[in-house]
């Protein structure tokens, strides 16, 4: 088993290829933002499949969470992200075999950032440590599991690599209300397969696009902001 995405994705904060836009073909919705994520070694592929995206700001701090399921809505993904509260099935915000993707800059966003990271870059990267992209890596679910201290969790069955960004480009504009755009190019990433070693696996992401993301005040209140 391995980590519940919720609890990995608080740890990262503390310590990917075509795109299009999403378009409404009767009752389906597709993905706005497409790619892959290759951990090195890895038989199996992340597939970056983005369908919705929200985002929240203020006081200069900067909070999004891009979803692998077109069923997730804002309060659902507040629900998913709240720090301490009772487990919750990521169901409903995350599709087995697919990666989602948490954000925040925590200072200097005014309405927008354009920010790129080359390869070998030496200086400290504040906005990529606090990104958390998570992949679910082959076929499995989500399962309510009892761990050794007695808690419940939600852990996916299958591989679990989680990461973050080391040659990348993020170009965001919006504020509020009226909501956001994401352009996001991701090349090389730094991560692991947490729970099963404590092992450096890089990956190989072929992601650029842009995806249009929804005003979310609930993220307001996940703890994380």
């Amino acid at each position: 088993m391995h980590a519940t995405p919720r609890a990995t994705a608080l740890a990262l904060l503390l310590t990917a290829a075509c795109a299009g836009k999403a378009e409404d073909t009767g009752d389906e919705l597709s993905p706005q933002l497409v790619g892959s994520i290759q951990p090195d070694g890895a038989a199996d592929v992340g597939n970056v499949r983005f369908y919705k995206a929200f985002a929240f700001d203020q006081g200069g701090a900067f909070l999004a969470y891009l979803s692998s399921s077109p069923e997730a809505d804002c309060a659902t993904v507040g629900q998913y992200l709240r720090v301490g509260a009772e487990p919750y099935d990521p169901e409903p915000v995350f599709a087995p075999e697919t990666c989602n993707m948490f954000i925040k800059i925590a200072e200097d966003y005014d309405g927008g950032i354009d920010y790129t990271r080359s390869e070998g870059d030496p200086t400290l990267d504040l906005v990529g440590t606090g990104t958390a992209i998570e992949c679910a890596l082959g076929a499995g679910a989500f399962e309510l599991t009892t761990l050794e201290t007695d808690e419940e969790d939600y852990f996916y069955s299958g591989r679990w690599w989680v990461g973050n960004p080391l040659t990348y480009r993020y170009t965001f504009s919006g504020s509020g209300e009226d909501g956001y755009t994401m352009e996001i190019e991701l090349s090389q990433l730094d991560g692991g397969f947490v729970h099963e070693s404590l092992e450096e696996v890089r990956a190989t992401a072929e992601v650029n696009g842009s995806i249009s993301a929804e005003y979310c005040t609930d993220l307001a209140s996940t703890g994380l902001f």
